[in-house]
């Protein structure tokens, strides 16, 4: 026991060890990893212990994420909780403990909370301008509702028992569980739910009698049913065939009459029938329904939705298009075999078996498998609903009601049993090897015929062994393949979940993993290699949205070479070289904030590819908007570089073809995604095209292409991605209104876009992109407020963009974009010292931005924001210094500005003019040998000025030398460069001298 403790406590010792060498991102999962294990050990682990592992600039996102823990295993345990109580113990985290409350749609009770403490600001120390809109679910009354309290809560919804003050009547109300941070795929599916039940009016459907939304909170109202789920019904009991048969036949004329109204459940199971007071079924949760003939589709092919014990084959192998009313039928039937059994069709411990089973094998027939004797009838009429062809089904669900009836009345069913040949087929199709072994056995006892007989039947045998094991290899494989991009798809779905990293890690390795087993069975099938480039080319996107360069560009090198080799093989394949032209765009994204010039390189190899294309055929949709990208890309790169001469034309064309695209299809605004991608692309190239225009001071055509990028994505604004768009573009248009110095609409439209980003902050913690773009606006909202003299207000929020962008930057490191704006927050934050004449602070301030701009600035030197950045920490460095008459560490100061921009002129310039202001400012007594210096110094900067091409206007203008450049001309190497320049007509002052 002792020996035990020892080791547990060295393993402990060694787990701290290594966590402090970790990032605060990855330090915060291991200590709420261990903390949740200590939950699920049966302890109740002492967060305020957990918190003091992690240092206190952080502890308030580790404590947000411990109390969401402690929330769902105390409501899962039935322990009470209250919100005023872990105020009382941690009154410093008030906010974060109604948040957690909020977010976790927790019914505490608020009210011992004082009001003072309710209405707390947010502390300048934190992300947020404002706290984030409560999703906390109302505790007493709810657009006309009062909540009675809660009923039950599933993987997307809430139900409350509540009353309808109008109608004074006893209501189920359902709420999405998220609140109002639920995702537009939780919205719409949601909205599904309530629309399709809505339209169905069935004594044994839930009705629904109301449906709506109130302060960003979608609900209805349906039927209140007071009794058991059939789940747990015949956890405790078995019903008996004649009960069963009359409970399945009640459901079949229920899902019949929903058939007629042409919807289809999509997700029948004994959880989602409920019974009421006299025992009788109700049907209720569509959120998964289908519109028949609908064009309306939440999934895709190879997309499975709904619960896997009860799904047909072809919803299991994600054929959606396939899916319609034989599919809710055989839902029916394996609701039936569980009543009848007391367990469901198939079994297994993954989804992945449970995909396959239901895919491949034959259940075994309830009459084998129930502890009781039942009806060979009933048996039979379950085994028709479970057959794997749809068209082996009843046809219709009226049609299985009816064979049930018959059934009751003790008349001959319809449905018959599988022929004994039939099944020995259906079982020899499945096992070929164990068939060989019979067959040869079979033959070999009974068949005696000639030799040249014997062999060729084992010769056609065997070919037809041979064929049927392929084709049951091709069938397996396809359910692995579907399992696997489920697991892809699942990843990018975790993407929007808090501290799912690890999960999401872990997904995109089995992903992977499965892939190359694949591969290593068939490394010929040209088919799967193409799947495994595009899963790669999937997992190298998702990795890259997680900052995760590594991983990323690992897996786009591999989907970039397995397309090559497919390419080499079909040179003809447009598929291949339209998905490997895709690889290359996402690994130039990857690239662009560290090393612009393969980046740049691999946007020329989607170009390249887009001109292979076109040389022999025209171009299609689908070729016309990969050039679109590649161009709309490539202008990204180019204006980052200060290339706008060369960035405009790109942003042009992929304008011009964007707009026929959206054109054709209509306008954008279908449910189709293609169409929709082709009008949020030409969104974001508008937005991009107008920073270029506000670089080039053509503000009037800037504000116009923002408005219209803003405009085209408002349409998609339930989209967590498109909801960012829309939030970066406001943000851009506010700073675009700033050069024309209309500061108010400025202000409002930055508003916009800072509740926004808040918004979805407080949605996604975990998005390192929403809080750099959330840090960015806070920036430009300082910066309006400084414009304005509101000092105070702009130090607020510049504290507050540097305090959330060096949280990144220490979970972060590698990119050099979170560093550069984590600088620039810095910068504006010395910019308001510098204002308020407190020059000590803001020199110490600039030369830490100053080291920082100068890192991104070696890491990307074609970059003209990282390159504009640091020119402009260095000027105001130099102005401070001036100011605090600090003129050795001025004069150090200029040189290394000298020797970082040594080739361009504005740089020497700006220092000979800094230096004459210092050669004036410099007394002949005190700063003899300075003074000296810096005269000389601003001659020789004003002398490479003209050679790299300065304008003499810079130096004399109207017959006179300009300020602060005048005080140089006593000097006698002034005057030289003057005549040197055939200025020599300028006289030098009378009294000047050096």
């Amino acid at each position: 026991m002792v020996d035990g403790s020892t080791e547990s406590l060295s393993t402990d010792q060694e787990k701290n060890s290594s966590l402090a060498k970790q990032r605060p991102l990855q330090r915060m999962d291991v200590i709420c990893d261990r903390y949740e294990r200590q939950w699920l050990a049966g302890n109740r682990p002492d967060l305020g212990e957990f918190l003091q592992q992690l240092d206190s600039p952080v502890q308030p996102d580790l404590f947000t994420e411990l109390l969401r823990l402690d929330i769902h295993y105390w409501n899962q345990n039935s322990l009470p909780i209250r919100p005023h109580d872990v105020v009382k113990r941690f009154p410093n985290f008030e906010t974060e403990i109604l948040n957690a409350f909020s977010l976790e749609n927790v019914s505490g009770d608020t009210s011992e909370i004082p009001r003072d403490q309710c209405l707390t600001q947010t502390r300048s120390d934190r992300e947020h301008t404002a706290p984030p809109r409560s999703t906390r679910l109302p505790l007493v009354e709810f657009d006309g509702y009062e909540l009675l309290g809660e009923i039950a809560r599933g993987g997307m919804g809430i139900v409350f028992r509540a009353r309808q003050i109008e109608a004074n009547r006893i209501v189920a109300l359902k709420m999405i569980l998220s609140g109002n941070l639920a995702g537009a795929g939780e919205i719409q599916r949601f909205k599904n739910e309530a629309k399709a039940a809505a339209r169905l009016d069935h004594p044994n459907i839930v009705p629904v009698f109301d449906i709506g939304e109130q302060d960003g909170l979608h609900f209805f109202s349906m039927g209140f049913v007071d009794g058991p789920s059939l789940e747990k019904l015949i956890s405790n009991e078995r019903m008996g065939d004649q009960r069963s048969a009359e409970f399945v036949r009640t459901l079949a004329r229920a899902v019949q009459y929903a058939h007629s109204k042409g919807i289809i459940h999509r997700d029948l199971k004994p959880a989602n029938i409920l019974l009421d007071e006299h025992g009788n079924p109700r049907i209720t949760d569509f959120g998964l329904s289908k519109v028949m003939h609908s064009q309306t589709e939440l999934t895709g092919t190879g997309q499975v939705l709904g619960t896997p014990a009860y799904m047909s084959p072809e919803q299991a192998f994600g054929r959606s298009n396939e899916i319609a009313e034989a599919t809710d039928i055989y839902s029916l039937g394996a609701i039936l075999y569980e009543i009848l059994t007391g367990r469901v069709p198939f079994y297994s411990e993954t989804v992945i078996g449970l995909l396959m089973k239901v895919q491949n094998e034959t259940p075994r027939p309830p009459a084998s498998v129930s502890r009781v004797r039942m009806s060979a009838d009933l048996d039979t009429i379950c085994m028709k609903c479970l057959e794997k062809n749809p068209s082996d089904r009843y046809s219709t669900a009226q049609d299985l009601a009816d064979d049930l009836d018959r059934y009751l009345r003790g008349e001959p069913i319809l449905a018959r049993q599988i022929s004994p040949g039939k099944r020995i087929a259906r079982w020899c199709g499945k096992r070929p090897l164990i068939t060989g072994l019979a067959a040869c056995l079979i033959i070999s006892l009974l068949v005696f015929g000639s030799s040249t007989l014997h062999f060729a039947k084992t010769s056609q045998q065997r070919s037809s062994m041979v064929e049927s094991e392929r084709r049951q290899k091709v069938e397996n494989l396809q359910i692995a393949l579907v399992a696997v991009e489920q697991m892809v798809e699942q990843a990018k779905l975790l993407a929007d979940v808090p501290r799912k990293e690890k999960k999401r890690v872990e997904l995109l390795d089995k992903a992977t993993d499965f892939y190359n087993r694949f591969l290593q069975q068939r490394p010929e099938d040209r088919s799967l290699q193409f799947d495994a480039a595009m899963v790669h080319q999937s997992i190298g996107n998702v990795f890259r949205i997680l900052d995760q360069f590594d991983r990323s560009q690992q897996a786009l090198k591999a989907s970039i070479t397995q397309l090559i080799v497919l390419i080499s093989a079909e040179p003809d394949n447009r598929q291949y070289s339209l998905a490997l032209a895709e690889s290359y765009i996402s690994m130039a994204l990857l690239l662009k904030p560290r090393d612009p010039e393969p980046a740049f390189g691999a946007i020329e190899q989607a170009k390249a590819l887009y001109s292979e294309l076109m040389r022999d055929q025209d171009s299609d949709d689908d070729s016309r908007h990969l050039l679109a990208r590649v161009l709309y890309n490539r202008g990204v790169m180019l204006s980052e570089q200060g290339r706008q001469e060369l960035a405009e034309p790109d942003y042009q064309a992929a304008i011009e073809l964007l707009g026929t695209l959206v054109k054709d299809a209509g306008g954008g605004t279908s449910d189709d995604s293609l169409a929709r991608s082709y009008r949020l692309d030409l969104g974001r190239t508008f937005n991009n095209y107008g920073i270029l225009l506000k670089q080039e001071k053509r503000t009037e055509e800037a504000k116009e292409q923002i408005r219209q990028a803003i405009e085209l994505h408002s349409d998609f604004a339930d989209i967590r991605e498109h909801r960012q768009d829309v939030a970066i573009f406001r943000n851009n248009l506010a700073n675009t209104l700033v050069t024309e110095k209309q500061f108010t609409d400025a202000l409002d439209v930055n508003l916009l876009s800072i509740e926004s980003l808040d918004e979805l902050v407080a949605q996604f913690p975990r998005y390192a992109s929403l809080k750099s773009e959330l840090a960015n606006a806070l920036n430009t909202r300082g910066s309006i407020k400084g414009s304005q003299n509101e000092l105070g207000e702009a130090s607020e929020y510049f504290g507050r963009a540097e305090s959330t962008l060096q949280k990144l930057t220490q979970d972060f490191p590698e990119n050099v974009e979170y560093r550069n704006r984590m600088a620039t927050a810095r910068y504006n934050v010395a910019v308001v010292a510098y204002m308020q004449n407190e020059f000590d602070k803001c020199g110490k301030i600039l030369r830490d931005a100053i080291k920082v701009h100068q890192q991104c600035f070696e890491a990307n030197p074609y970059n003209e924001e990282f390159r504009g950045n640091l020119k402009k920490d260095y000027s105001l460095f130099i102005k401070t210094l001036q100011k605090s008459g600090d003129l050795f560490e001025m004069d150090q100061a200029i040189g290394e500005c000298v020797k970082t921009f040594s080739q361009e002129r504005g740089v020497r310039l700006d220092a000979a003019r800094w230096r004459a202001k210092a050669y004036a400012d410099a007394t002949q007594s005190e700063h003899k040998d300075i003074r000296e210096s810096f005269g000389q110094d601003a001659v020789k900067d004003l002398r490479v000025a003209i050679q790299l091409g300065a304008s003499m206007d810079a130096i004399v203008e109207n017959g006179k030398v300009v300020e602060p450049l005048d005080v140089l001309s006593g000097r006698t190497d002034f005057q030289d460069l003057l005549d040197e320049l055939n200025l020599n007509s300028i006289p030098p002052p009378t009294d000047g001298g050096e």
